[in-house]
C-alpha cells in the first residue's frame, strides 16, 4: 500500500531544501505508477527515496561519531574517477559516489553487526536484478509490492533504532551543557537551537526529534547528584519541554 511508503517521510528531514527538492517529484513518480499499477517502476522511485535516507543517516553519522568516521574512510574506495572529499562533503549526495553496497558498511559504526548488514546489502542486488532489461517484471502486482515496501522500512528502523541511541547520548550532554551555560550553539533560546541546529543544521527527522523528546530528565531532578543550582535544572526542563513541544507541534498533536 502506499499509505506505507509515505512513512518514509518520518525519516527525512523536517525542513531541507535539497533533499525535499529530490524527493517530493520521487514521492510523486511513486504515487503515479503504483495508481497504473506499474508496481515495479514505483518501487524504483521509493528505492531511491530510501538511498536519500541512507546518505542522510551517513553524513549525520559523520557529525556524531566524526573522528570514528574519518578513520573508517581510509577503507573507502570511490568509484573510479571520482573527484570527491568524503570528509569535507559540500551535499548528502557525494556519497553516492562510493558503491552502494560499501555505503552500509558505515553502520557498524552506530551498532549494526555484520551479519546484519551484509543482508541488507541484499536490498541492492535486488534492486540491480530488476533494473536491467531482461523482459521481465519481478513486481508484479501488490503482494509483490507491499513485501518490497516493507523490505526497506524494516531497514530504515533498524538503522533509526541504532541511530536513536547517538542522537539521545549527543541529547542528554547537551541539556547538561544548556543547564550549566544556559547557551548552546551561540543560542541562548531553546526555540533557535531546536529550529537553526537541530532543524536547520543537522536535519533532523521527526524521528530524531522523537527520539529527544522520549528522553527521560527525571534522573537530573536529584540536583544534589549533577550539582544543579535550582536555575539551572530549570533551564534544563525548559529546552526539553521545548523540544516535546516542537515535535507535538510538528506531528499535529494538539495536547501536550
Amino acid at each position: 500500500m502506499m499509505e506505507e511508503v509515505y512513512q518514509l517521510l518520518d525519516y527525512l528531514p523536517i525542513d531541507d531544501a535539497e533533499i525535499n527538492n529530490y524527493v517530493n517529484p520521487l514521492f510523486n513518480s511513486a504515487q503515479v505508477t503504483y495508481d497504473k499499477e506499474q508496481y515495479q517502476f514505483s518501487y524504483f522511485a521509493v528505492h531511491l527515496i530510501f538511498m536519500t535516507y541512507i546518505y542522510l543517516t551517513v553524513w549525520k553519522i559523520s557529525q556524531f561519531h566524526k573522528e570514528k568516521f574519518e578513520h573508517s574512510l581510509l577503507f573507502a574506495r570511490p568509484y573510479n574517477g571520482s573527484d570527491v572529499n568524503l570528509k569535507q562533503v559540500r551535499s548528502i549526495f557525494d556519497y553516492s559516489h562510493l558503491p552502494e553496497k560499501d555505503i552500509f558498511e558505515l553502520f557498524s559504526l552506530i551498532g549494526l553487526d555484520n551479519g546484519y548488514i551484509k543482508s541488507t546489502k541484499k536490498l541492492i542486488d535486488s534492486r540491480n536484478d530488476m533494473a536491467h532489461a531482461t523482459g521481465k517484471i519481478q513486481i508484479l502486482d501488490m503482494r509483490h509490492f507491499d513485501d518490497a515496501i516493507a523490505g526497506l522500512l524494516g531497514v530504515c528502523l533498524t538503522i533509526q533504532k541504532n541511530m536513536d541511541e547517538t542522537i539521545k547520548k549527543w541529547y542528554k550532554n547537551k541539556l547538561l551543557d544548556f543547564a550549566k551555560s544556559g547557551v548552546l550553539e551561540e543560542k541562548t533560546l531553546p526555540a533557535d537551537f531546536i529550529d537553526e541546529i537541530l532543524i536547520g543544521n543537522l536535519s533532523f527527522s521527526k524521528k530524531d526529534l522523537f527520539a529527544c523528546s522520549e528522553c527521560g530528565i527525571s534522573r537530573f531532578k536529584d540536583r544534589r547528584e549533577y550539582n544543579f543550582e535550582e536555575n539551572e535544572y530549570e533551564r534544563l526542563n525548559n529546552l526539553h519541554e521545548a523540544i516535546k513541544k516542537k515535535y507535538y507541534e510538528i506531528e499535529g498533536i494538539d495536547n501536550i
